[in-house]
């Protein structure tokens, strides 16, 4: 048996042929296959959002500060329960819904995790910081960001590549480097905090309003 590839590439085609050269009616061509392998590997999760509840202790906006509470023009959670997205999800059973109301000051909206115990983002060999999320039709035009400080009080701001990322309406995958959080001098073994923001808050001016979902944030680690 011989096998037949088209693309060593992801996602990878094959197939397998039967020969036998005795047999006129030889090759048999066998069924088409294909697979993909992952471009990352999940080495942690840093927030799934699986686990908020409704009930006190488990809510979401008590975990992931809004404007309720951060004084910036976001709303975390839904207005009523069920305060973590069931609908509109990228995988499991629950997302982070997060209004946006940058057309009053301070003209940007923040979602911000705070953890008691610095968090070591490098165990393993983890090299990224990966994330996905999506807008909704008719949002304003405003650049998405997320912020990470480390227990030193460093604060690298990274924006999305794409300034109208909030206007997407399928799950994107956003990848961060840890490299780059590095660079602007935040220890990424030491992480603190962590804020997803619409806006730019180093340069603050009016904006948009919309709503944002965000799901499954990982360390992860690219492969070869």
């Amino acid at each position: 048996m011989i096998p037949v590839r088209w693309n060593q590439s992801r996602p990878t085609i094959w197939r397998i042929d039967e020969i036998n050269k005795a047999d006129p009616n030889s090759p048999w061509k066998g069924d088409v296959w294909s697979f993909t392998t992952p471009d990352a590997i999940v080495l942690s999760v840093v927030d799934d959002f699986e686990s908020y509840t409704d009930k006190k202790g488990g809510l979401i906006f008590v975990t992931w500060v809004g404007g309720q509470d951060n004084d910036t023009g976001s709303w975390v959670g839904n207005s009523e329960p069920p305060f973590a997205e069931q609908v509109i999800v990228h995988d499991g059973n629950q997302s982070m819904p997060m209004e946006y109301y940058n057309d009053a000051e301070p003209w940007y909206s923040e979602a911000e995790r705070t953890w008691e115990t610095s968090q070591d983002w490098t165990i393993d060999g983890t090299d990224t910081l990966t994330l996905y999320f999506r807008g909704e039709t008719g949002n304003g035009r405003d650049p998405l960001y997320v912020a990470i400080e480390d227990s030193a009080g460093g604060i690298a701001v990274v924006p999305h590549p794409d300034p109208n990322a909030a206007l997407a309406t399928q799950w994107q995958k956003w990848q961060i480097p840890l490299a780059d959080l590095r660079t602007a001098g935040v220890d990424p073994a030491v992480v603190k905090t962590m804020v997803i923001g619409v806006g730019d808050r180093n340069n603050s001016k009016p904006g948009g309003t919309g709503k944002i979902y965000v799901d499954d944030i990982r360390l992860t680690k690219r492969m070869p």
